[in-house]
């Protein structure tokens, strides 16, 4: 469960494949799980091709080959980027903007009865970890765009990077937004980059969707190899510096920056 549709990956800071080595070493760890018969993850529906790699990976070190230290030494806490749900409006981040109050960040917020940004998102959590983002109203001056250096990166090795992106305005439909990820210092592999609109239509009713009439987000995915400790990001709303790709005026709200290593 960790593709946004329905996904317990809520935290962007957090590498779920090394969450997901936690869980198994805790069942070969502890002795209350002596004499398991059998475990599963639920559920492969709701999961890409690298996480489904990754459980046969946990499955053959924890549970066939009795293992019990760690499968992966990459840490809980990613270590690339902050701030990158926008919790703490654009902490960290460069801000350029097309023109005045055209970049500012924004929270629809839960609470115990009501669910929240995060929730329609597809993420199956309370802790509201989410419900913040960025948004930026596209100007016919020039591009809106964010960056920040991604830390901590190994040379030759392979990350992912992942954004979602919403209509601050209408989810109703699905779109393909005018979206720029922009990275230097890597090898960006381009044929493995695509974005793909989501809808969660099993979450309860909120702000007028729900079951009958689900809200439409979409998810930005791309893959690069590391050629230097850092590179730059550059989070843009222009499709590229000069051309505008998508309505003036409109209202692109983003969050759940993740850049992480890849399992290939």
């Amino acid at each position: 469960m960790e593709l946004p549709f329905g996904t317990l990956d809520g935290n962007p800071s957090v590498d779920y494949k090394t969450w997901m080595d936690m869980q198994f070493r805790f069942l070969a760890n502890t002795p209350s799980f002596r004499g398991l018969c059998g475990i599963q993850k639920f559920t492969v529906g709701y999961a890409d091709d690298e996480a489904v790699r990754w459980t046969g990976r946990l499955f053959r070190h924890y549970c066939i080959e009795e293992n019990t230290e760690p499968l992966t030494n990459d840490p809980y806490l990613l270590p690339h980027l902050v701030n990158t749900h926008f919790a703490d409006g654009v902490r960290g981040w460069s801000v350029y903007a097309g023109e005045a109050q055209s970049v500012t960040t924004d929270c629809w917020p839960g609470s115990a009865l009501v669910i929240g940004y995060s929730s329609i998102q597809g993420c199956f959590s309370s802790h509201h970890e989410g419900d913040t983002f960025l948004v930026m109203r596209r100007s016919a001056h020039g591009p809106n765009s964010i960056t920040q250096t991604i830390a901590n990166l190994q040379p030759g090795r392979l990350y992912s990077l992942r954004l979602i992106t919403a209509d601050r305005d209408d989810l109703s439909a699905p779109q393909i937004h005018a979206v720029s990820m922009g990275l230097e210092g890597v090898e960006v592999l381009a044929e493995k980059r695509f974005q793909q609109p989501f809808s969660n239509s099993v979450s309860p009713p909120w702000g007028g969707y729900g079951p009958g009439r689900p809200a439409w987000m979409s998810l930005h995915w791309l893959l690069f190899r590391a050629t230097a400790p850092t590179a730059t990001l550059c989070i843009s709303d222009w499709a590229s510096p000069s051309d505008p790709g998508g309505p003036i005026g409109q209202r692109l709200a983003a969050n759940f920056v993740q850049p992480q290593p890849y399992l290939p």
